[in-house]
């Protein structure tokens, strides 16, 4: 692991090359726009930021480490981008007022416990139209209210219904994307 070496205005902490997230501080409250030059936002990176409420990943992002965004619970939305293939161990595990979660096509992997105890009323959206190509851990959505809607793409309902790491999800939506951003918008009006 490369030493810490530089640390931004907000006292966010990265790699000497400015690759790797390593660390938020706990105190750290708002919205943070991670810069383009992360490639890996490191293990435990903003665990524990209580006052975190969004995220905005770019990506130049290709891994998000175990824990990564663990306890924050004031985090609200987040996007993965196109460039993550797989959602590490508790990543978001604890996000209890996480509300809407995008995950992509390219995301092929859901590890154990990535949204444990997410949010009441949680928005789901997977935008794979293969969930049998998708490995989800039977724990990856463990305690996830049942009020949480799962968005997936039309026609793949059934499939996803009868994935093994799904189900807890009682309320399975089909929606294609244009379905599911107007349905955002509409929540937020």
């Amino acid at each position: 692991m490369e030493r810490i070496s530089y640390i931004d205005e907000y006292g966010v902490e990265f790699s000497q090359d400015r690759t790797i997230l390593e660390r938020c501080p706990l105190d750290f409250k708002g919205s943070y726009t991670i810069p383009d030059s992360v490639t890996e936002i490191g293990s435990g990176a903003f665990s524990g930021c209580r006052g975190l409420t969004s995220i905005k990943i770019p990506s130049s992002v290709t891994r998000i480490g175990t824990m990564a965004f663990n306890d924050c619970s004031s985090l609200n939305s987040v996007r993965i981008p196109d460039s993550v293939s797989v959602i590490d161990d508790n990543t978001f595990s604890g996000c209890s007022w996480l509300k809407v979660v995008e995950i992509p096509a390219s995301v092929t992997e859901i590890r154990m416990g990535a949204f444990d105890r997410c949010g009441f009323f949680c928005k789901i959206h997977i935008n794979n139209l293969h969930p049998d190509q998708i490995n989800i851990s039977e724990y990856a959505f463990l305690e996830t209210d049942y009020r949480s809607f799962l968005f997936v793409p039309r026609g793949t309902g059934a499939a996803y219904r009868h994935h093994q790491g799904l189900g807890n999800f009682k309320l399975i939506v089909e929606a294609n994307y244009d379905e599911w951003i107007e349905y955002l918008n509409e929540q937020n009006d």
